[in-house]
């Protein structure tokens, strides 16, 4: 029997739930302008031009390049997966499983990133994940607010624990996006991970 693909999910949005409004949007150019004369302000822009992605590729429509995303486990497997361009990002999508964690363990997962030309507001992730058919968990983060920088910039999730017991164990398909406050889509990738059933300790 082929395997039922997950239906289309009308619930992908980020959902905050803090009351947290974001501010209006500002360009970089708005952000140098705005309150001079307040010297430790003034400082503090100087730092944040000087700092500003310069290279950026103008054929290159991107905001926000999300460039690996890393997984690490306390029982010591590291997973790491190039998504900066389209073709990686396509060949992360279509392996048949693109990493499996054991019942049970603890695991943390990171982003690394570049931010260019403008500020990104509000860079947040949503992550449906099911089993067959069915949607078993709406995973969302908050990242935060990001200038334009050359240097690579990361986040680090808050430690997860991978479900476990025999219902648990499996393939699962997730669908991930990366946005913004202003709906903006930065990422958007599908792939198929597995938890598998904890081994035996050694005698």
């Amino acid at each position: 029997m082929s395997e039922v693909p997950p239906p289309k999910d009308k619930d992908e949005d980020f959902v905050d739930e803090s009351g947290y409004k974001g501010a209006a949007k500002i360009s970089m150019s708005e952000a140098l302008e705005a309150d001079k004369g307040d010297e430790a302000l003034d400082k503090w822009k100087a730092a944040l031009v000087a700092d500003v992605d310069t290279s950026s590729d103008e054929s290159d429509p991107r905001q926000v390049i999300v460039d690996k995303l890393v997984i690490t486990t306390d029982y010591g497997a590291k997973f790491e997966f190039d998504l900066s361009t389209e073709a990686k990002v396509k060949a992360f999508c279509e392996q048949e499983m693109a990493f499996s964690l054991i019942e049970g363990c603890t695991y943390t997962m990171k982003i690394l990133f570049h931010v260019r030309k403008e500020i990104v507001a509000g860079f947040c992730y949503v992550n449906l994940v099911y089993k067959g058919p069915f949607r078993i968990l709406k995973e969302q983060q908050m990242f935060g607010s990001y200038a334009s920088k050359a240097a690579q910039q990361q986040f680090t999730f808050p430690v997860k624990t991978a479900p476990k017991g025999p219902l648990a164990r499996g393939k699962y398909t997730a669908k991930a996006k990366f946005t913004d406050d202003d709906k903006n889509l930065h990422l958007q990738i599908e792939y198929r991970f597995g938890i598998e059933k904890a081994p035996k300790p050694k005698k």
